[in-house]
Formats: structure tokens, sequence, C-alpha cells
């Protein structure tokens, strides 16, 4: 879409899509597709505009839309609206809550013609949905949620003559945390009224049906008949009247000042991070008895008045008392907020034995309250470490946020499962599966080509006898007559041309067995003239001749054999005449081809642009959010939105993004809503993208429980791609020194080939055999790394009860008959329209209905299910 001055352009939802497919006799005749795309025009001045012709790409030709204008006249707002933004405090430190107030002042419209005034209830819904909210949004969007909307009252207030006039007040309350120093900013905040001019009895809007100001968002919810009667309800013949005219008023948000400071530098702790209000730390363990290196999961909880999703973790690198007893990862740690509290979680292992406590770990904030500095402790937590036979301290240690972590005692807490979804715009790219990078390669190619290049150099005539020769036939055969020294060497020269190998009578009988008769009666005459000059010993003028003899004979040799290939070429292309049924199945072969090709073609994949998959996100977060919330209470209500969320994900996912983060979501929302099936199946589509997500094997393998344990695990084939994943994570040693050891040891080992090749005194094997032993376990453990086999064409059954039959119908006679059969794992055999024929995991095979797989192919489905 163009950018144009003065107005702005937006989406006004996802595109819809629609068919119409025209069937005559039975046969379907053609397809039409439309998507109808909507965007919602605002001027930000008044004047004139244009809307230029839109561009568009239609089966690869340039469509334009027709050109439009309007033009947008200045609204008065006069003493109609007012809006003022007001702060409970005077001045406050950057990062402390500030409580603001929004307060709306809209008068009543009334009709003196009907004797008609409209309510408090009825004036709110005439707020327009071009509304900018700014820092009050996110409690506009929470009264949606709820069903609500903000209360208004009666209130006297001075117009812009001074006079006391009768106005409807409406309040919204909300919490900001100031980002930097200065001055409150409420310019972000305009209120947008479509205030009536005139009622009437025909058009416009009828009763009960004022339009609400948010459209079709969730925030039109607070606005529906609940809330808002008929204005016109009470007074005679009021049914027949509606509003007939409204013209816009706009009004900007007057802010009381507040000023903003910044929290002080003097006094600050070394491991101050931001944090401002007021806080509480507290620490606890998963267990208190570990030998020396285990590893223990240490949560930290944090709870306090300030914005929980700023607070940092404490640098626990820099406490001294906790370095000195205990490995600690370097890794910055990734919280999870949960109210006014915000959980981390890390790994440390204690370095030996007879270490008795975990020590307190500090937190320092600002204070407002005080305007100074405070430290606040967790208490130590008593622990015992006994002696370990095998300490294994050099294990990579790694902070894992626990995504469900909670305030209840690590013994209550069983699963690590996490239902907590990536709300992040990163689940929008696509990803491919994990690979290797290349940029080592040139390291690993260079010493041994170099070596072969030494080698060639210092044992050129050693080597030359083992390098073929690439030349031709008839190249070879002149070479080998030009250098002959003897009539013998002639006849070599000429019988290998002729058959490759060194007997005469073997070259003859390859060109009679050729159909060459007169060239297999020369060489035969040949061989015998070379004969008796040998025996009489007579070489001089006689060798020039017959080397003259032999170059003839080879060139007619030659000229032959291309001549007789050329006839064989010729006699074997003649045309192949079809017969009338031969053209008869030709043409149908060529027209289901064409019409496949249009069966394929005919099915539109809807493009998502950018901000219409930013926003289907949102919605879908926003629906699992919400039905996490309500599942414990309302769980009809909670499946639904579940349900919902899935729905939406499903559509990123058709619109082409293929994203472990975004499969994960999906999965959770799938299983949520009581589809184990296909939550399987997006989760091992997220492991083939994320191979050793630990999170991600917690979910899948929870899902995968929950289907019959015996079907499941009687599993005889061999899935080479799961056992290189488990492989995978066996491997202790991350890829960097893994990588580095390849590296280093293939350049020692090729180092010391080409110093022996080029002639250094010392024994290659004793030198090298460190150097090789540690290039091949490298070698091996990075090709395990960056190897990425394609896992068996797998499926998972969607289906609460599966029939396998005979055949690719409902007519064939049914093989066997599987109850709870959804999550179950089937090998696709093969694909037949709407049919697929499979193997249960005991072995059993027959056809099932398309409709009940999710077809798992190295992370892609292949199903529009």
């Amino acid at each position: 879409l163009p950018e144009i001055d003065g107005l702005k352009i937006e989406s006004a939802g996802t595109p819809r899509q629609s068919s119409q497919v025209t069937t005559i006799n039975g046969r379907r005749s053609s397809l039409t597709v439309s998507v109808s795309m909507q965007y919602k025009v605002t001027p930000m001045r008044e004047g004139s505009f244009e809307i230029p012709p839109l561009v568009l790409s239609v089966d690869g030709r340039k469509e334009l839309t027709p050109k439009f204008s309007f033009v947008a006249t200045k609204s008065e707002t006069g003493d109609l609206l007012f809006v003022g933004v007001e702060g409970k405090e005077n001045q406050v430190y950057v990062g402390e809550p500030l409580e603001l107030t929004l307060k709306i002042w809209i008068k009543p419209y009334r009709n003196a013609e009907h004797r008609v005034e409209l309510d408090e209830s009825e004036m709110w819904s005439l707020i327009s949905e071009n509304t900018s909210w700014g820092s009050f949004s996110d409690r506009m969007q929470e009264l949606a949620e709820n069903r609500q909307r903000p209360g208004g009252r009666e209130s006297l207030r001075k117009d812009n003559e001074g006079n006391q006039q009768r106005y409807f007040l409406y309040t919204i309350g909300a919490t900001i945390y100031p980002n930097r120093p200065g001055q409150i900013d409420a310019g972000d905040v305009s209120v947008i009224v479509d205030y009536p001019t005139s009622l009437g009895t025909r058009g416009g809007r009828r009763r009960g049906q004022l339009d609400s100001p948010f459209g079709n968002s969730p925030l039109s919810q607070m606005l529906d008949d609940d809330f808002f009667g008929s204005p016109f309800g009470g007074f005679p013949f009021g049914n027949s009247l509606s509003i007939t005219g409204t013209r816009p008023i706009v009004a900007g948000a007057e802010v009381k000042p507040t000023e903003v400071i910044p929290v002080p530098s003097d006094g600050r702790p070394d491991d101050y991070r931001g944090t401002v209000g007021k806080y509480e730390i507290f620490t606890q363990i998963d267990k208190g008895n570990v030998q020396a290196g285990d590893p223990i999961q240490l949560d930290i909880g944090i709870t306090g008045d300030g914005p929980m999703q700023l607070v940092q973790a404490p640098p626990l690198t820099d406490i001294k008392t906790l370095t000195d007893d205990f490995k600690i990862s370097d890794q910055p740690l990734a919280g999870q907020a949960q109210g006014n509290t915000k959980f981390f979680s890390t790994t440390i292992r204690p370095l030996r034995e007879g270490i008795t406590e975990i020590p307190p770990i500090p937190l320092s904030f600002f204070n407002p309250e005080t305007d100074a500095f405070q430290t606040v402790m967790s208490e130590p937590i008593p622990i015992t470490v006994t002696k370990s036979d095998a300490l294994s301290l050099d294990s990579i240690v790694t902070a894992t946020p626990s995504k469900e972590l909670d305030s209840t005692p690590p013994t209550v807490r069983q699963s690590k499962v996490s239902f907590v979804n990536d709300e992040s715009a990163a689940v929008l790219v696509s990803q491919s599966p994990p690979g290797w990078n290349p940029w080592w390669l040139p390291i690993m190619i260079v010493p041994p080509c170099l070596w072969l290049f030494t080698a060639f150099i210092f044992h050129a005539k050693k080597l030359a006898k083992w390098i073929p020769d690439f030349r031709s036939t008839s190249r070879r055969c002149a070479i080998g007559i030009e250098s002959a020294k003897s009539g013998d060497d002639l006849v070599d020269a000429i019988v290998r041309f002729v058959s490759g190998g060194s007997d005469p009578e073997r070259a003859i009988g390859t060109l009679r067995f050729e159909g060459l008769y007169p060239q297999a009666a020369e060489l035969e005459s040949f061989i015998d003239r070379v004969r008796r000059d040998s025996e009489r010993d007579v070489w001089g003028d006689t060798l020039s001749t017959l080397r003259a003899n032999a170059t003839e004979l080879m060139q007619r040799i030659a000229s032959a054999r291309s001549a007789r290939g050329r006839s064989l070429v010729q006699s074997q292309s003649r045309p192949v005449k079809l017969t009338k049924a031969g053209r008869s199945i030709l043409v149908i072969l060529l027209c289901g081809t064409m019409l496949s090709g249009f069966a394929i073609a005919s099915e539109p994949v809807l493009q998502l642009e950018p901000a219409q998959q930013r926003a289907l996100l949102d919605e879908a977060t926003r629906d699992y959010s919400t039905a996490i919330e309500k599942e414990a209470l309302q769980p009809e209500e909670s499946k639904e939105l579940f349900q919902a969320a899935a729905s939406k994900y499903q559509r990123l996912v058709e619109s082409g993004i293929s994203n472990a983060g975004l499969f994960t979501n999906l999965g959770n929302a799938y299983l949520k809503s009581g589809q184990r099936g296909r939550a399987i199946a997006y989760y091992e589509r997220a492991q083939s993208l994320a191979p050793i997500d630990p999170q991600l094997a917690e979910n899948l393998k929870f899902a995968r429980d929950q289907v019959n344990a015996e079907v499941v695990n009687e599993r005889d084939d061999f899935d080479f791609a799961a056992a290189l994943t488990l492989l995978r994570r066996a491997v202790l040693v991350g890829y960097t020194p893994i990588l580095w050891t390849l590296l280093i040891s293939s350049l020692v080992f090729w180092g010391l080939a080409i110093a022996r090749t080029v002639g250094a005194p010392f024994s290659f094997w004793r030198a090298s055999t460190m150097p090789c032993v540690l290039l091949l376990v490298s070698g091996m453990l990075m090709a395990v790394l960056i190897s990425s086999p394609k896992p068996q064409n797998r499926g998972i059954v969607v289906a609460e009860k599966l029939t396998l039959r005979a055949g690719d119908g409902e007519s064939f006679d049914q093989v066997a008959t599987i109850e709870n059969a959804e999550g179950q794992p089937m090998k696709v055999l093969v694909t037949r329209g709407n049919w697929a024929r499979v193997q249960t995991m005991q072995g059993k095979v027959g056809w099932i209905p398309r409709r009940s797989l999710e077809i798992v192919t190295d992370g892609v489905s292949v199903s529009k299910n």
C-alpha cells in the first residue's frame, strides 16, 4: 500500500477467502476464488486526498484498481468534548509506578424536535473505533476481555465561555512505568466521538443498533445490548427513530504536569540492575543431599510492587561466597513473571564435599519511598555434600529457565512440562532443520590437498604409473606408432587400439565380430608382414614404411567403426507408427496430466502480509492466555478458546511458516483442547527443527504418555532419525570444542604427513597416532551433530477410533479396528487420493481415510486437514 501524507492506512483484519465451483452435468467446469482485503483509511488533517491505483499481481499479470478522491474537513470540538490526564504524584523516579487517570467529558446530545436525550451509556457507544488510547490501551483491552466498560456519571464543568454545563464524565485508570527522565507525555491519547447532528425516522442506525466504537474487535464486547438499551424506547413511536447524521469531534489529552527524575548514581551498589520499587527475594532447591559435582536446580523468586517484567536476575557470578563453593553458569537467566512475582532457574554444582549451605543471594533496588538504595538477602539453604567417586565438573552447566515455576516446595513439583507459549515475533520467521556452517570446510580440505600436491612433486615418477591415461584410444595409438622402435611395437599399438589387449588373434576376431571383415584381413596381412621382417631383422627404411602403413590402417579401422555406428543408429531410429489404440491412450494420458496440473494450480495458497501474520499471532496468543486463565473455573469455555487459538496458529502454519516455536505453540493449543494426536504431530515437527530442546522433549513425552502405552512401545522398526537425536543428546561436549579439536588435529596430522613427505627424519606413525585418533573421534562426533537424516514417513492418528480396510474405500473388508487410537504412530506406506495405506506398530497393514491421519515427513505436513 502506498504511503500518503496525512492519511493513516492500516489493515482492518485478515483477508477473507471464498470459492465458488460451477458444476454442469455432474462435472466441475470452473472454479472461482475470491479474496477480500479491507483497509481502514483515516485522515489525520484537513484537505483533499487521492488514493492512487493499487497494483496487484494476478496469475503473472499486473492489475490496477480504480483511483478515488475524497475531502476531509476540520472537526470543531467546541464545548462538546474535553479530555484530560491526571497523575497522583507530582514527581516520580524512572521506573517507579505512576498511577494515571484518563478523564473524558462528553456533553449529552439532546434533540429538541423529538425531545430525546441520550444517556451516558449511549454517549459512550458513540466513541469512534479510531480513538487512540495510548498508555491506557492495556486497561481498555482488559475491560473488553471481562465484558466491562468504564462507568459514566453526570458532572458539572465549565465550558469554553466559563459557564457551568452538564457533562457525562468517564474515568479510566492505568499504571505506567516511565523509562526516561522528563515530563509525562500523553500526546498519544486522542479521543474521537461520532457526535450526532440529527435524528430521523428512516435510514441511519435503528433502535438498539448503535455502532460499537471498536468494530468487530474484542473491545466491542463491552458495547453490546447488555449495557446499552435504546435511547428512544420510552417515547411514543420511539421504535422508528434513528441517528441520521453525525460529525466527528476530536480532543487530545491535557496532561497535569508530572516530572520524571533519574535514579541517583551516588551510593549505587555494584549489583544494582535498574530495579525501582520495594522487593523481596527467596530461593529454593530441588534436593538437599548431593555428591560433589552433582547438579542442583536453584530457583530464585523475586516479589515486589514494580514492573516485574523489567526485573533482572541477581548477578550470581559476582557473588564470591557462592562462586567459592559452587560452579555457576555464566549465561544470563531468563525469568518468568507470574503476577507480582518473577521466577528464575539455573543449575549449580558443588565443587567439593563438606559444603553445608547455599549462601544468601543479595538483591539491590532503589526504594522511592526512602529515596535510597536497599539490599535484601534470601535465607541460606542448608545442604549436605558428600564425596563423589567420579567428579564431572567439566560437564556443561546451562541456565535452564523453568516455565512452570511456582511457590510450591520442590518435592511437590513432579513434572517439568510447560504450556507457556512463545508470544514473540520470532515464531513468524521460518527455520531450516539444523545443519552445519561450512566456514571451516576449507580448513579441512586444504591440508590433504596440499599433501597430495607435495607427494606428486617429490614422487612424480613413482606415482606416474598409477595415474590413469585419459587420452582417446586413437591418440594413444598414434603416440605408440610414433614412438615404436620395432615392428612388434607397431603391432602392439594397433592391437591395443582395436581390442584394448595385447593378443593379435583377439584383435582380428574383434573386427570380424563387429562385421569389419576387410579391415580384419588388412590387420592380419599387416601382422604377417611385420613377423616376416622381424625374422630377417631388417628395419631401417622398412620401419618407416611400416609406421606409415600402421597409421593408415588405424585411420581406416576408425572410419569403418564410425560408419558402422551411424548405420546402427539410423536403423534403430526409424519412426514408430502408433496404432489407433495407442494414439487414444496417448491423448488420454496427456489430458489427464493437464487436468491434474489444473487441479493442483486451482488450489490457491493464501499469502499473509507480515502485519497480518503479527495480528493473527496476537489474536491466537490472546485466546490462548485467556483460556489458561479460565481453565480451572470454566473448562468448557476454556476448551473453546484453546480450539480458537489452535485454528489461528494453524492458519499461520498453512501460510508457509515453518518454525519450531510456532509448531510448539500449536501443539500446546491442540493438547489443551483435547486433540492429542495433532499435538504429538506438531511436537514432532518442532523437534525436527529443534532436536535437542529439553522443554520440547518434555512436552512430547507428556503427550505420548497419554496414548496407549502398549501400542506405542511396540516399535519393531529402527528409526534412525530418532536414534540420532538421542545420540546428539548423549554428546556432553558442545559443538565449539568438537569443531576446534577437529580443526587442530587435522592441521597437526596433515602437517606431519607433509613434513614426512618432503623428507623430514622422524617416525610418522609414532608422532601422528594421537592427532589421528583425535581427528577420527572428533570427525565422527561432528558428523553426528551436523547430520540431518530424514525420518521415516510417519503419521499420527487423529481419530479416536480407527478401522483398517483391505482397500482404499468403505466397501472393502475390515482388516482390524483400533479403539483409543488417537495419538498412535503409524508407518505410512503409500497415499492414494483421500486414503492412505499404513502399517501399525504391531505390523498390521491396511487402508484408512486421510482425514484420520497427520503425516509428518521431515517436519513438513503433507495434509490439509
